[in-house]
């Protein structure tokens, strides 16, 4: 864990803390965080992507654990990061994604709804259409793009477009946050059979005294 001696990585954490601060169960000993990690790792949500670091990239992967939901915790929450399943083919000793179905991309969509939910409720100001327009053009680099609807990318991303709307009007807010909350229940209690410490997991809380 980094030891923020620099003002851009205290203001980095500080504007995740922010934001999570807005959330009912800021305090959740789970809600645990690593600005600088891309995904789920070891418990902790990332808000990395690529070269960048964005409050959004974080929400996003809250999305994902309140899509999942407590239900699938078990086998969707590894150590490792989230479980994705997706169906493979072995080619010379290599693994290659050969999805059948566009079942990626919806679960995809899916957590990009759940991502607006908890923003919203995080007090971040965002467009919904230009939410819904940026994440569905997203959906190009999916694996299973093929399988998505539409003869042309630009078709294709306006049906993920719409997906991500139908979503997100489909949920309320305060069931994607007790999704997510039951998500970071189930984890407590896995460190507590794993008789794993705050210590162990690193990464931040909302509280910085935890730390």
């Amino acid at each position: 864990m980094r030891d923020l001696s620099t003002p851009t990585d205290r203001r980095i954490v500080a504007a995740c803390r922010g934001r999570l601060a807005r959330l009912p169960f800021a305090g959740h000993p789970a809600l645990r965080f690593d600005p600088w990690l891309e995904g789920y790792r070891n418990y902790l949500f990332g808000a990395r992507a690529g070269p960048s670091i964005s409050v959004s990239t974080l929400f996003h992967e809250l999305g994902h654990a309140s899509q999942f939901g407590p239900e699938s915790f078990r086998t969707r929450a590894t150590d490792e990061g989230y479980h994705f399943r997706m169906r493979k083919v072995v080619f010379n000793d290599v693994p290659y994604d050969e999805p059948r179905t566009n079942r990626a991309t919806v679960r995809e969509l899916e957590a990009f709804a759940c991502q607006l939910h908890l923003m919203r409720a995080a007090g971040i100001k965002v467009s919904d259409r230009e939410f819904t327009t940026y994440s569905g053009k997203l959906m190009h680099y999916m694996a299973d793009s093929y399988f998505v609807p539409g003869k042309t990318d630009a078709a294709k991303a306006r049906w993920c477009t719409d997906r991500i709307s139908r979503e997100y009007g489909r949920r309320s807010q305060a069931e994607v946050l007790d999704r997510l909350e039951a998500w970071l229940d189930a984890t407590q209690r896995r460190w507590k059979r794993k008789r794993l410490a705050l210590a162990d997991i690193g990464g931040y809380s909302v509280a910085p005294c935890i730390n």
